[in-house]
């Protein structure tokens, strides 16, 4: 974070726009974080939540293969996988009543999850759903990126029809002191 003063004097944390890269990667070390959400990405099998947590390298080896930190996904592999990509998006200063900040930005984190419809289903429901859950229990009411708690503000199902990929798109809003 860079901090600069201002012409008032004030000293202004110069984030925003410019932390999207290490904020993602935040994101990326709170997923890795949490054991059954990797289980449900790494496991194609139906009894995936009753496998054995992952190994660091088995974690580490899901970043840029089903997790990304942008929302392409490289390309949908032919083997059954799910996968978690995201994206930062409607940055802009924050309006309260008729009145801008210029101390604040808001914006969204997106999360985009695609799951291949033939692993859908595992023991405890559908995949894509288990995914979405741990998201939002990661995300929801967390205080990160160095700012105020992250609250959801959308979720939409998204199917990749010709892919035979379905899932959702979960929107985050982050406001930030700039």
């Amino acid at each position: 974070m860079v901090t600069i003063a201002s012409s008032t004097g004030r000293k202004k944390n110069r984030n925003g726009v410019m932390s999207f890269t290490k904020w993602k990667q935040e994101a990326v070390e709170k997923l890795l974080s949490d054991e059954k959400l990797m289980k449900l990405l790494y496991y194609e099998e139906s009894d995936c939540l009753e496998k054995p947590n992952l190994s660091e390298e088995q974690k580490e080896s899901l970043v840029h293969s089903q997790i990304y930190t942008y929302r392409y996904v490289e390309e949908l592999s032919q083997n059954k996988r799910s996968y978690i990509s995201m994206g930062m998006s409607n940055f802009v200063p924050q309006e309260s009543f008729r009145h801008f900040s210029d101390d604040y930005l808001q914006g969204y984190i997106y999360f985009y999850i695609l799951v291949d419809r033939s692993i859908i289903q595992t023991d405890t429901g559908c995949r894509n759903d288990l995914i979405l859950s741990r998201v939002y229990e990661l995300f929801q009411e967390k205080r990160m990126f160095g700012m105020g708690e992250l609250r959801m503000e959308a979720c939409v199902e998204l199917w990749e029809q010709q892919s035979g990929y379905g899932g959702y798109t979960v929107g985050f809003r982050i406001v930030d002191f700039k």
